[in-house]
């Protein structure tokens, strides 16, 4: 029968990931969709500790400031429309009281400093090239925070730029973590706004630093999240609304295809098992207080009771 298709066969596997291994998933929103499938399965995940960050570079100084331990002061912060933002960070951090942003703000560090630390898995998911350079600084920032736009100069960071300055980051990981290993994707989502060329443009550039980066340092593996979007899935029916991000089927057959090749024989078996009773948890009876409700939960307690002590994990934690 002819394939109608073009699945991506090219995914090697040469590095497994255990359901008991400390991960990290930093990036754009498609390492927040992972990082949340990780999440409920109730692996030891950390999901961006500055928040959602689009491009390569404010990502590898997350990083290096987390590897640092270095704490943000009054200095870093700055103040629009009543509330405080830091270059560094996502919207979420803003706040109107600036001590309780810096204590938030911190708390991320030392949070993150310790699972950087014993992580075993880094995965890094590159959204674009296209930066918003801060005139004033000369840098690329993680979120504009609706400021105006003279106080940016828009454009295409260079490719060797970009892996030299990404490679100095990752080399400055392995001496800090000797034992991490780093899954690097570029982001299915299409930064549209300034049109397709450019979007294809900018995600041309990811790719080819991906491809520098996984050359350079064997601790690098390249998953193609991006590939499997556009080139296997291709369909807008796996594209949500807006046209940009993949819809909620596309998130799992993503999934799916991160699961076998990354996790271990012990971790498919475990994931497979959560699966089917993340649903049962989610489940609500239709009428609660019945028979058949008092039954499904009895039931559904046991079965917890078995996974946790077989695996370890409380579910409902």
């Amino acid at each position: 029968m002819r394939e109608f298709r073009t699945p991506i066969k090219e995914i090697v596997p040469n590095h497994s990931i255990h359901y008991q291994d400390p991960i990290i998933a930093a990036g754009s929103c498609f390492a927040e969709n992972i990082g949340q499938k990780l999440s409920e399965h109730k692996f030891d995940v950390l999901v961006n500790p500055f928040g959602i960050i689009y491009h390569p570079l404010p990502l590898i100084s997350m990083l290096e400031r987390l590897i640092d331990e270095a704490y943000f002061n009054a200095t870093d912060l700055f103040k629009n429309n009543g509330l405080w933002h830091s270059w560094m960070h996502h919207g979420s951090f803003s706040h109107p009281d600036e001590i309780i942003m810096l204590e938030g703000l911190n708390a991320a560090i030392s949070h993150g400093y310790q699972q950087l630390k014993k992580a075993t898995t880094l995965m890094l998911t590159f959204g674009t090239s296209n930066g918003f350079y801060l005139r004033e600084t000369g840098e690329v920032v993680a979120n504009c925070h609706k400021m105006p736009g003279q106080l940016f100069e828009k454009k295409r960071t260079d490719l060797e730029h970009l892996r030299t300055r990404i490679a100095a980051g990752i080399e400055k990981l392995l001496s800090f973590n000797k034992n991490i290993q780093i899954i690097i994707t570029v982001s299915p989502v299409r930064h549209l706004r300034d049109g397709l060329i450019t979007n294809n443009r900018s995600k041309a550039g990811l790719l080819l630093l991906a491809e520098h980066l996984e050359s350079e340092f064997e601790q690098v593996h390249y998953f193609p999240a991006y590939e499997l979007q556009i080139d296997d899935l291709r369909d807008y029916r796996f594209f949500a609304e807006d046209m940009t991000h993949p819809s909620d089927v596309a998130i799992d057959y993503i999934w799916e295809a991160f699961q076998n090749a990354y996790f271990d024989p012990s971790t498919l078996d475990y994931t497979k098992a959560s699966e089917k009773l993340l649903k049962s948890i989610q489940h609500k009876p239709l009428f609660p207080g019945t028979a058949s409700a008092d039954q499904f939960e009895q039931k559904l307690q046991t079965e917890l009771q078995l996974f946790e002590e077989k695996w370890g994990v409380h579910l409902r934690s």
